[in-house]
């Protein structure tokens, strides 16, 4: 424990803001815990809570090393699809659920059309994207420098996925940047087989040709998505809005 509050220590020395450390003492937190949130509406939405139904396919973009992947099999009995392009991050992926017959891995990356793509290799992996770094608030740019790019294939879930008839698929988007080129990707799904989908999003410019909250909202609300929550905000050090994670509820009618 003391190891743990020395760290936070020094975290918080290198912010000027008070106000800044404050609003991010949760994620702050978190980060260094490895805390899982297990926000109120999704435990709603896997108890089959709202009238779209229980999804029983999970599907997790930018997978990492399996963070959420617990938290999904901790939520129900849905199938999952694990999608990550970073290959240190993939083979993490092998290693801890190769043997799990409801996980399916992919070694990909993801967009809005099927070929070949260069990935940026960030200091902290899990900022790594397609889309180049514009620009970060000082308090966060160590975890954004990029350190080489790699060639990854490219595909889109709508050739990646076909799932049955019955699917209910929960999507959950943390890919630094790319939402709206995937969501472009995912046009057959978001009609027919998504029903809630948890996407990050971006509030100031992190990655060159990032979405805008806007954008998401007119895309996701033409396939008749409703927002329905928000959660996880993260601020810069001058106390504005960098990131925050969107739960959207596909609107069929209660």
């Amino acid at each position: 424990m003391n190891k743990i509050l020395l760290t936070l220590y020094k975290r918080i020395s290198r912010h000027s803001s008070v106000k800044f450390f404050f609003k991010n003492f949760i994620s702050i937190v978190r980060q260094y815990l490895n805390v899982q949130d297990f926000t109120y509406f999704e435990k709603r939405i896997f108890s089959g809570d709202y009238h779209v139904g229980t999804p029983n396919l999970v599907v997790d973009c930018g997978a990492y090393v399996g963070d959420e992947i617990k938290k999904f099999q901790r939520l129900g009995n849905a199938e999952i699809v694990a999608i990550e392009p970073q290959p240190d991050c993939f083979e993490e992926l092998v290693r801890k659920f190769s043997k799990d017959k409801r996980i399916t891995l992919h070694n990909c990356a993801l967009g809005d059309h099927v070929g070949a793509a260069k990935l940026y290799v960030n200091s902290n992996k899990q900022t790594s994207s397609l889309k180049a770094v514009a620009s970060v608030d000082e308090s966060w740019s160590e975890h954004f420098f990029n350190k080489t790019r790699i060639d990854v294939k490219l595909r889109t879930l709508d050739d990646l996925l076909k799932p049955s008839d019955d699917a209910r698929i929960h999507l959950k988007l943390d890919v630094q940047g790319s939402e709206l080129d995937i969501l472009h990707g995912a046009h057959k799904l978001l009609d027919k087989k998504v029903i809630s989908i948890m996407t990050e999003c971006h509030f100031s410019q992190v990655y060159l040709g990032q979405p805008t909250f806007d954008q998401l909202y007119k895309l996701l609300h033409s396939f008749d998505f409703m927002l329905l929550g928000t959660f996880n905000p993260i601020y810069n050090s001058n106390g504005t809005l960098m990131q925050l994670d969107i739960l959207w509820l596909k609107n069929i009618g209660s």
